[in-house]
């Protein structure tokens, strides 16, 4: 129900803000926007284990600008981060004393994210005209919701006469090879979250303008251990990403 209220929230947030940028005025105070963006997505710490960097974060914005130093933004975002560390990374068994992959299985994390951002410009003399250029600081806070999945992962506390049963066969050497999967396992949750960061804003009209910007997220959620392969708790999620977007 909170993700579908999310979704709900962002559908009418952009429509809002469609209808304002049609009645946005010439001048800084007041003037409403929209754009959309997408970027480069890092994991930091015990997420870095289990999940790559990549561009995988696409959003959408809404800004409304009470004043020359100031922009509200509210921002709706989806990502996801694919092949996970359960797909590659080995684990040793007890009977054969050997290390073996999941050879089917599938690690995944999606997120989508409803955040405020406050955007606080350094210049003074912002006025957001052709080719002029704004640098700011950008704090946010909001909700994260997100779920990874685990399937098709080998279980390693299975026995050899479990992997006989379940149909395994034998190696070169005639060892036993394990084939009972674990469970699908699934953390999801809708998480508050805190960002800080730093961008530059450059017009390139009196309308439309680039908007690059580097943020640090803290997400206070958590992921499940998986000790056999060596992938300790996580909390909270930290991210880092680095962005570019249009904004008209």
């Amino acid at each position: 129900m909170i993700r579908n209220r999310l979704t709900g929230w962002a559908i009418l947030i952009l429509t809002m803000a469609v209808i304002g940028v049609a009645q946005a005025a010439e001048g800084v105070k007041g003037r409403w926007g929209a754009g959309g963006f997408v970027g480069y997505h890092a994991p930091l710490f015990k997420l870095s284990d289990r999940f790559s960097s990549k561009v995988n974060k696409y959003g959408l914005n809404v800004s409304y600008v009470p004043g020359v130093k100031a922009t509200i933004e509210v921002e709706y975002h989806w990502a996801r981060f694919d092949h996970g560390a359960l797909e590659t990374k080995p684990f040793t068994w007890g009977p054969t004393k050997l290390n073996y992959v999941s050879p089917n299985a599938s690690y995944t994390m999606k997120f989508t994210s409803l955040v405020m951002n406050g955007l606080i410009h350094v210049r003074k003399t912002r006025t957001m005209e052709a080719h002029t250029f704004s640098p700011y600081i950008a704090v946010g806070a909001g909700f994260y919701d997100y779920t990874a999945r685990s399937r098709g992962v080998l279980w390693p506390g299975q026995s050899e006469l479990d992997a006989v049963k379940a149909g395994g066969g034998k190696d070169a050497q005639g060892k036993q090879i394990p084939a009972v999967l674990m469970n699908p396992a699934e953390d999801t949750q809708t998480a508050l979250t805190a960002s800080l960061g730093f961008g530059l804003e450059s017009f390139i009209t009196n309308s439309v303008a680039l908007d690059i910007r580097g943020r640090y997220s803290f997400i206070i959620g958590e992921l499940r251990p998986f000790d056999d392969w060596k992938l300790q708790k996580v909390f909270p999620i930290q991210l880092l990403d680095l962005s570019a977007g249009i904004k008209f």
